[in-house]
């Protein structure tokens, strides 16, 4: 037997219906705020991490450079792939000092990231030109 809904349960199922309606649609809402912010977060991660490739490529390039050379200072800037990587060499107290910086570029060649590295060289110089030294030693702090 079916039964009848009578006029005052109408008003009751609708305000029912209105309300998972309410809370279905802020549940959405709440979940793609959290989903753009996810978004915006992994990208700014994957650029942090691009700039310290970039800056860790300015560390081995400078490294190569100051194999070669000794007391003498040198900077480089190399632009590949969407990003530019600078470094420096300069001269310490019995030491070389590299810093290299890794940025990241958009299309319109605006910095979205960078990282910074400073590495320390210590130890004995490279050998002259024409000397070949069996023993060398390379410390990186």
């Amino acid at each position: 037997m079916i039964r009848r809904i009578d006029s005052s349960e109408n008003g009751q199922i609708l305000i029912l219906v209105l309300f998972f309606l309410v809370v279905a649609i802020i549940t959405t809402a709440v979940l793609a705020a959290m989903w753009h912010v996810e978004i915006q977060v992994r990208a700014l991660e994957k650029n942090s991490q691009s700039a310290f490739y970039f800056a860790q490529a300015g560390i081995e390039r400078a490294k190569i450079w100051v194999r070669a050379n000794s007391g003498i200072i040198d900077s480089g800037d190399v632009s590949f792939g969407g990003g530019i990587y600078r470094y420096v060499v300069s001269l310490g107290t019995g030491e070389r000092i590299i810093d290299a910086t890794g940025e990241v570029l958009d299309a319109s060649s605006a910095v979205i990231a960078v990282r910074k590295i400073q590495v320390k060289v210590t130890g004995t110089p490279p050998p002259p030109e024409n000397v070949v030294i069996v023993l060398s030693s390379w410390k990186e702090m």
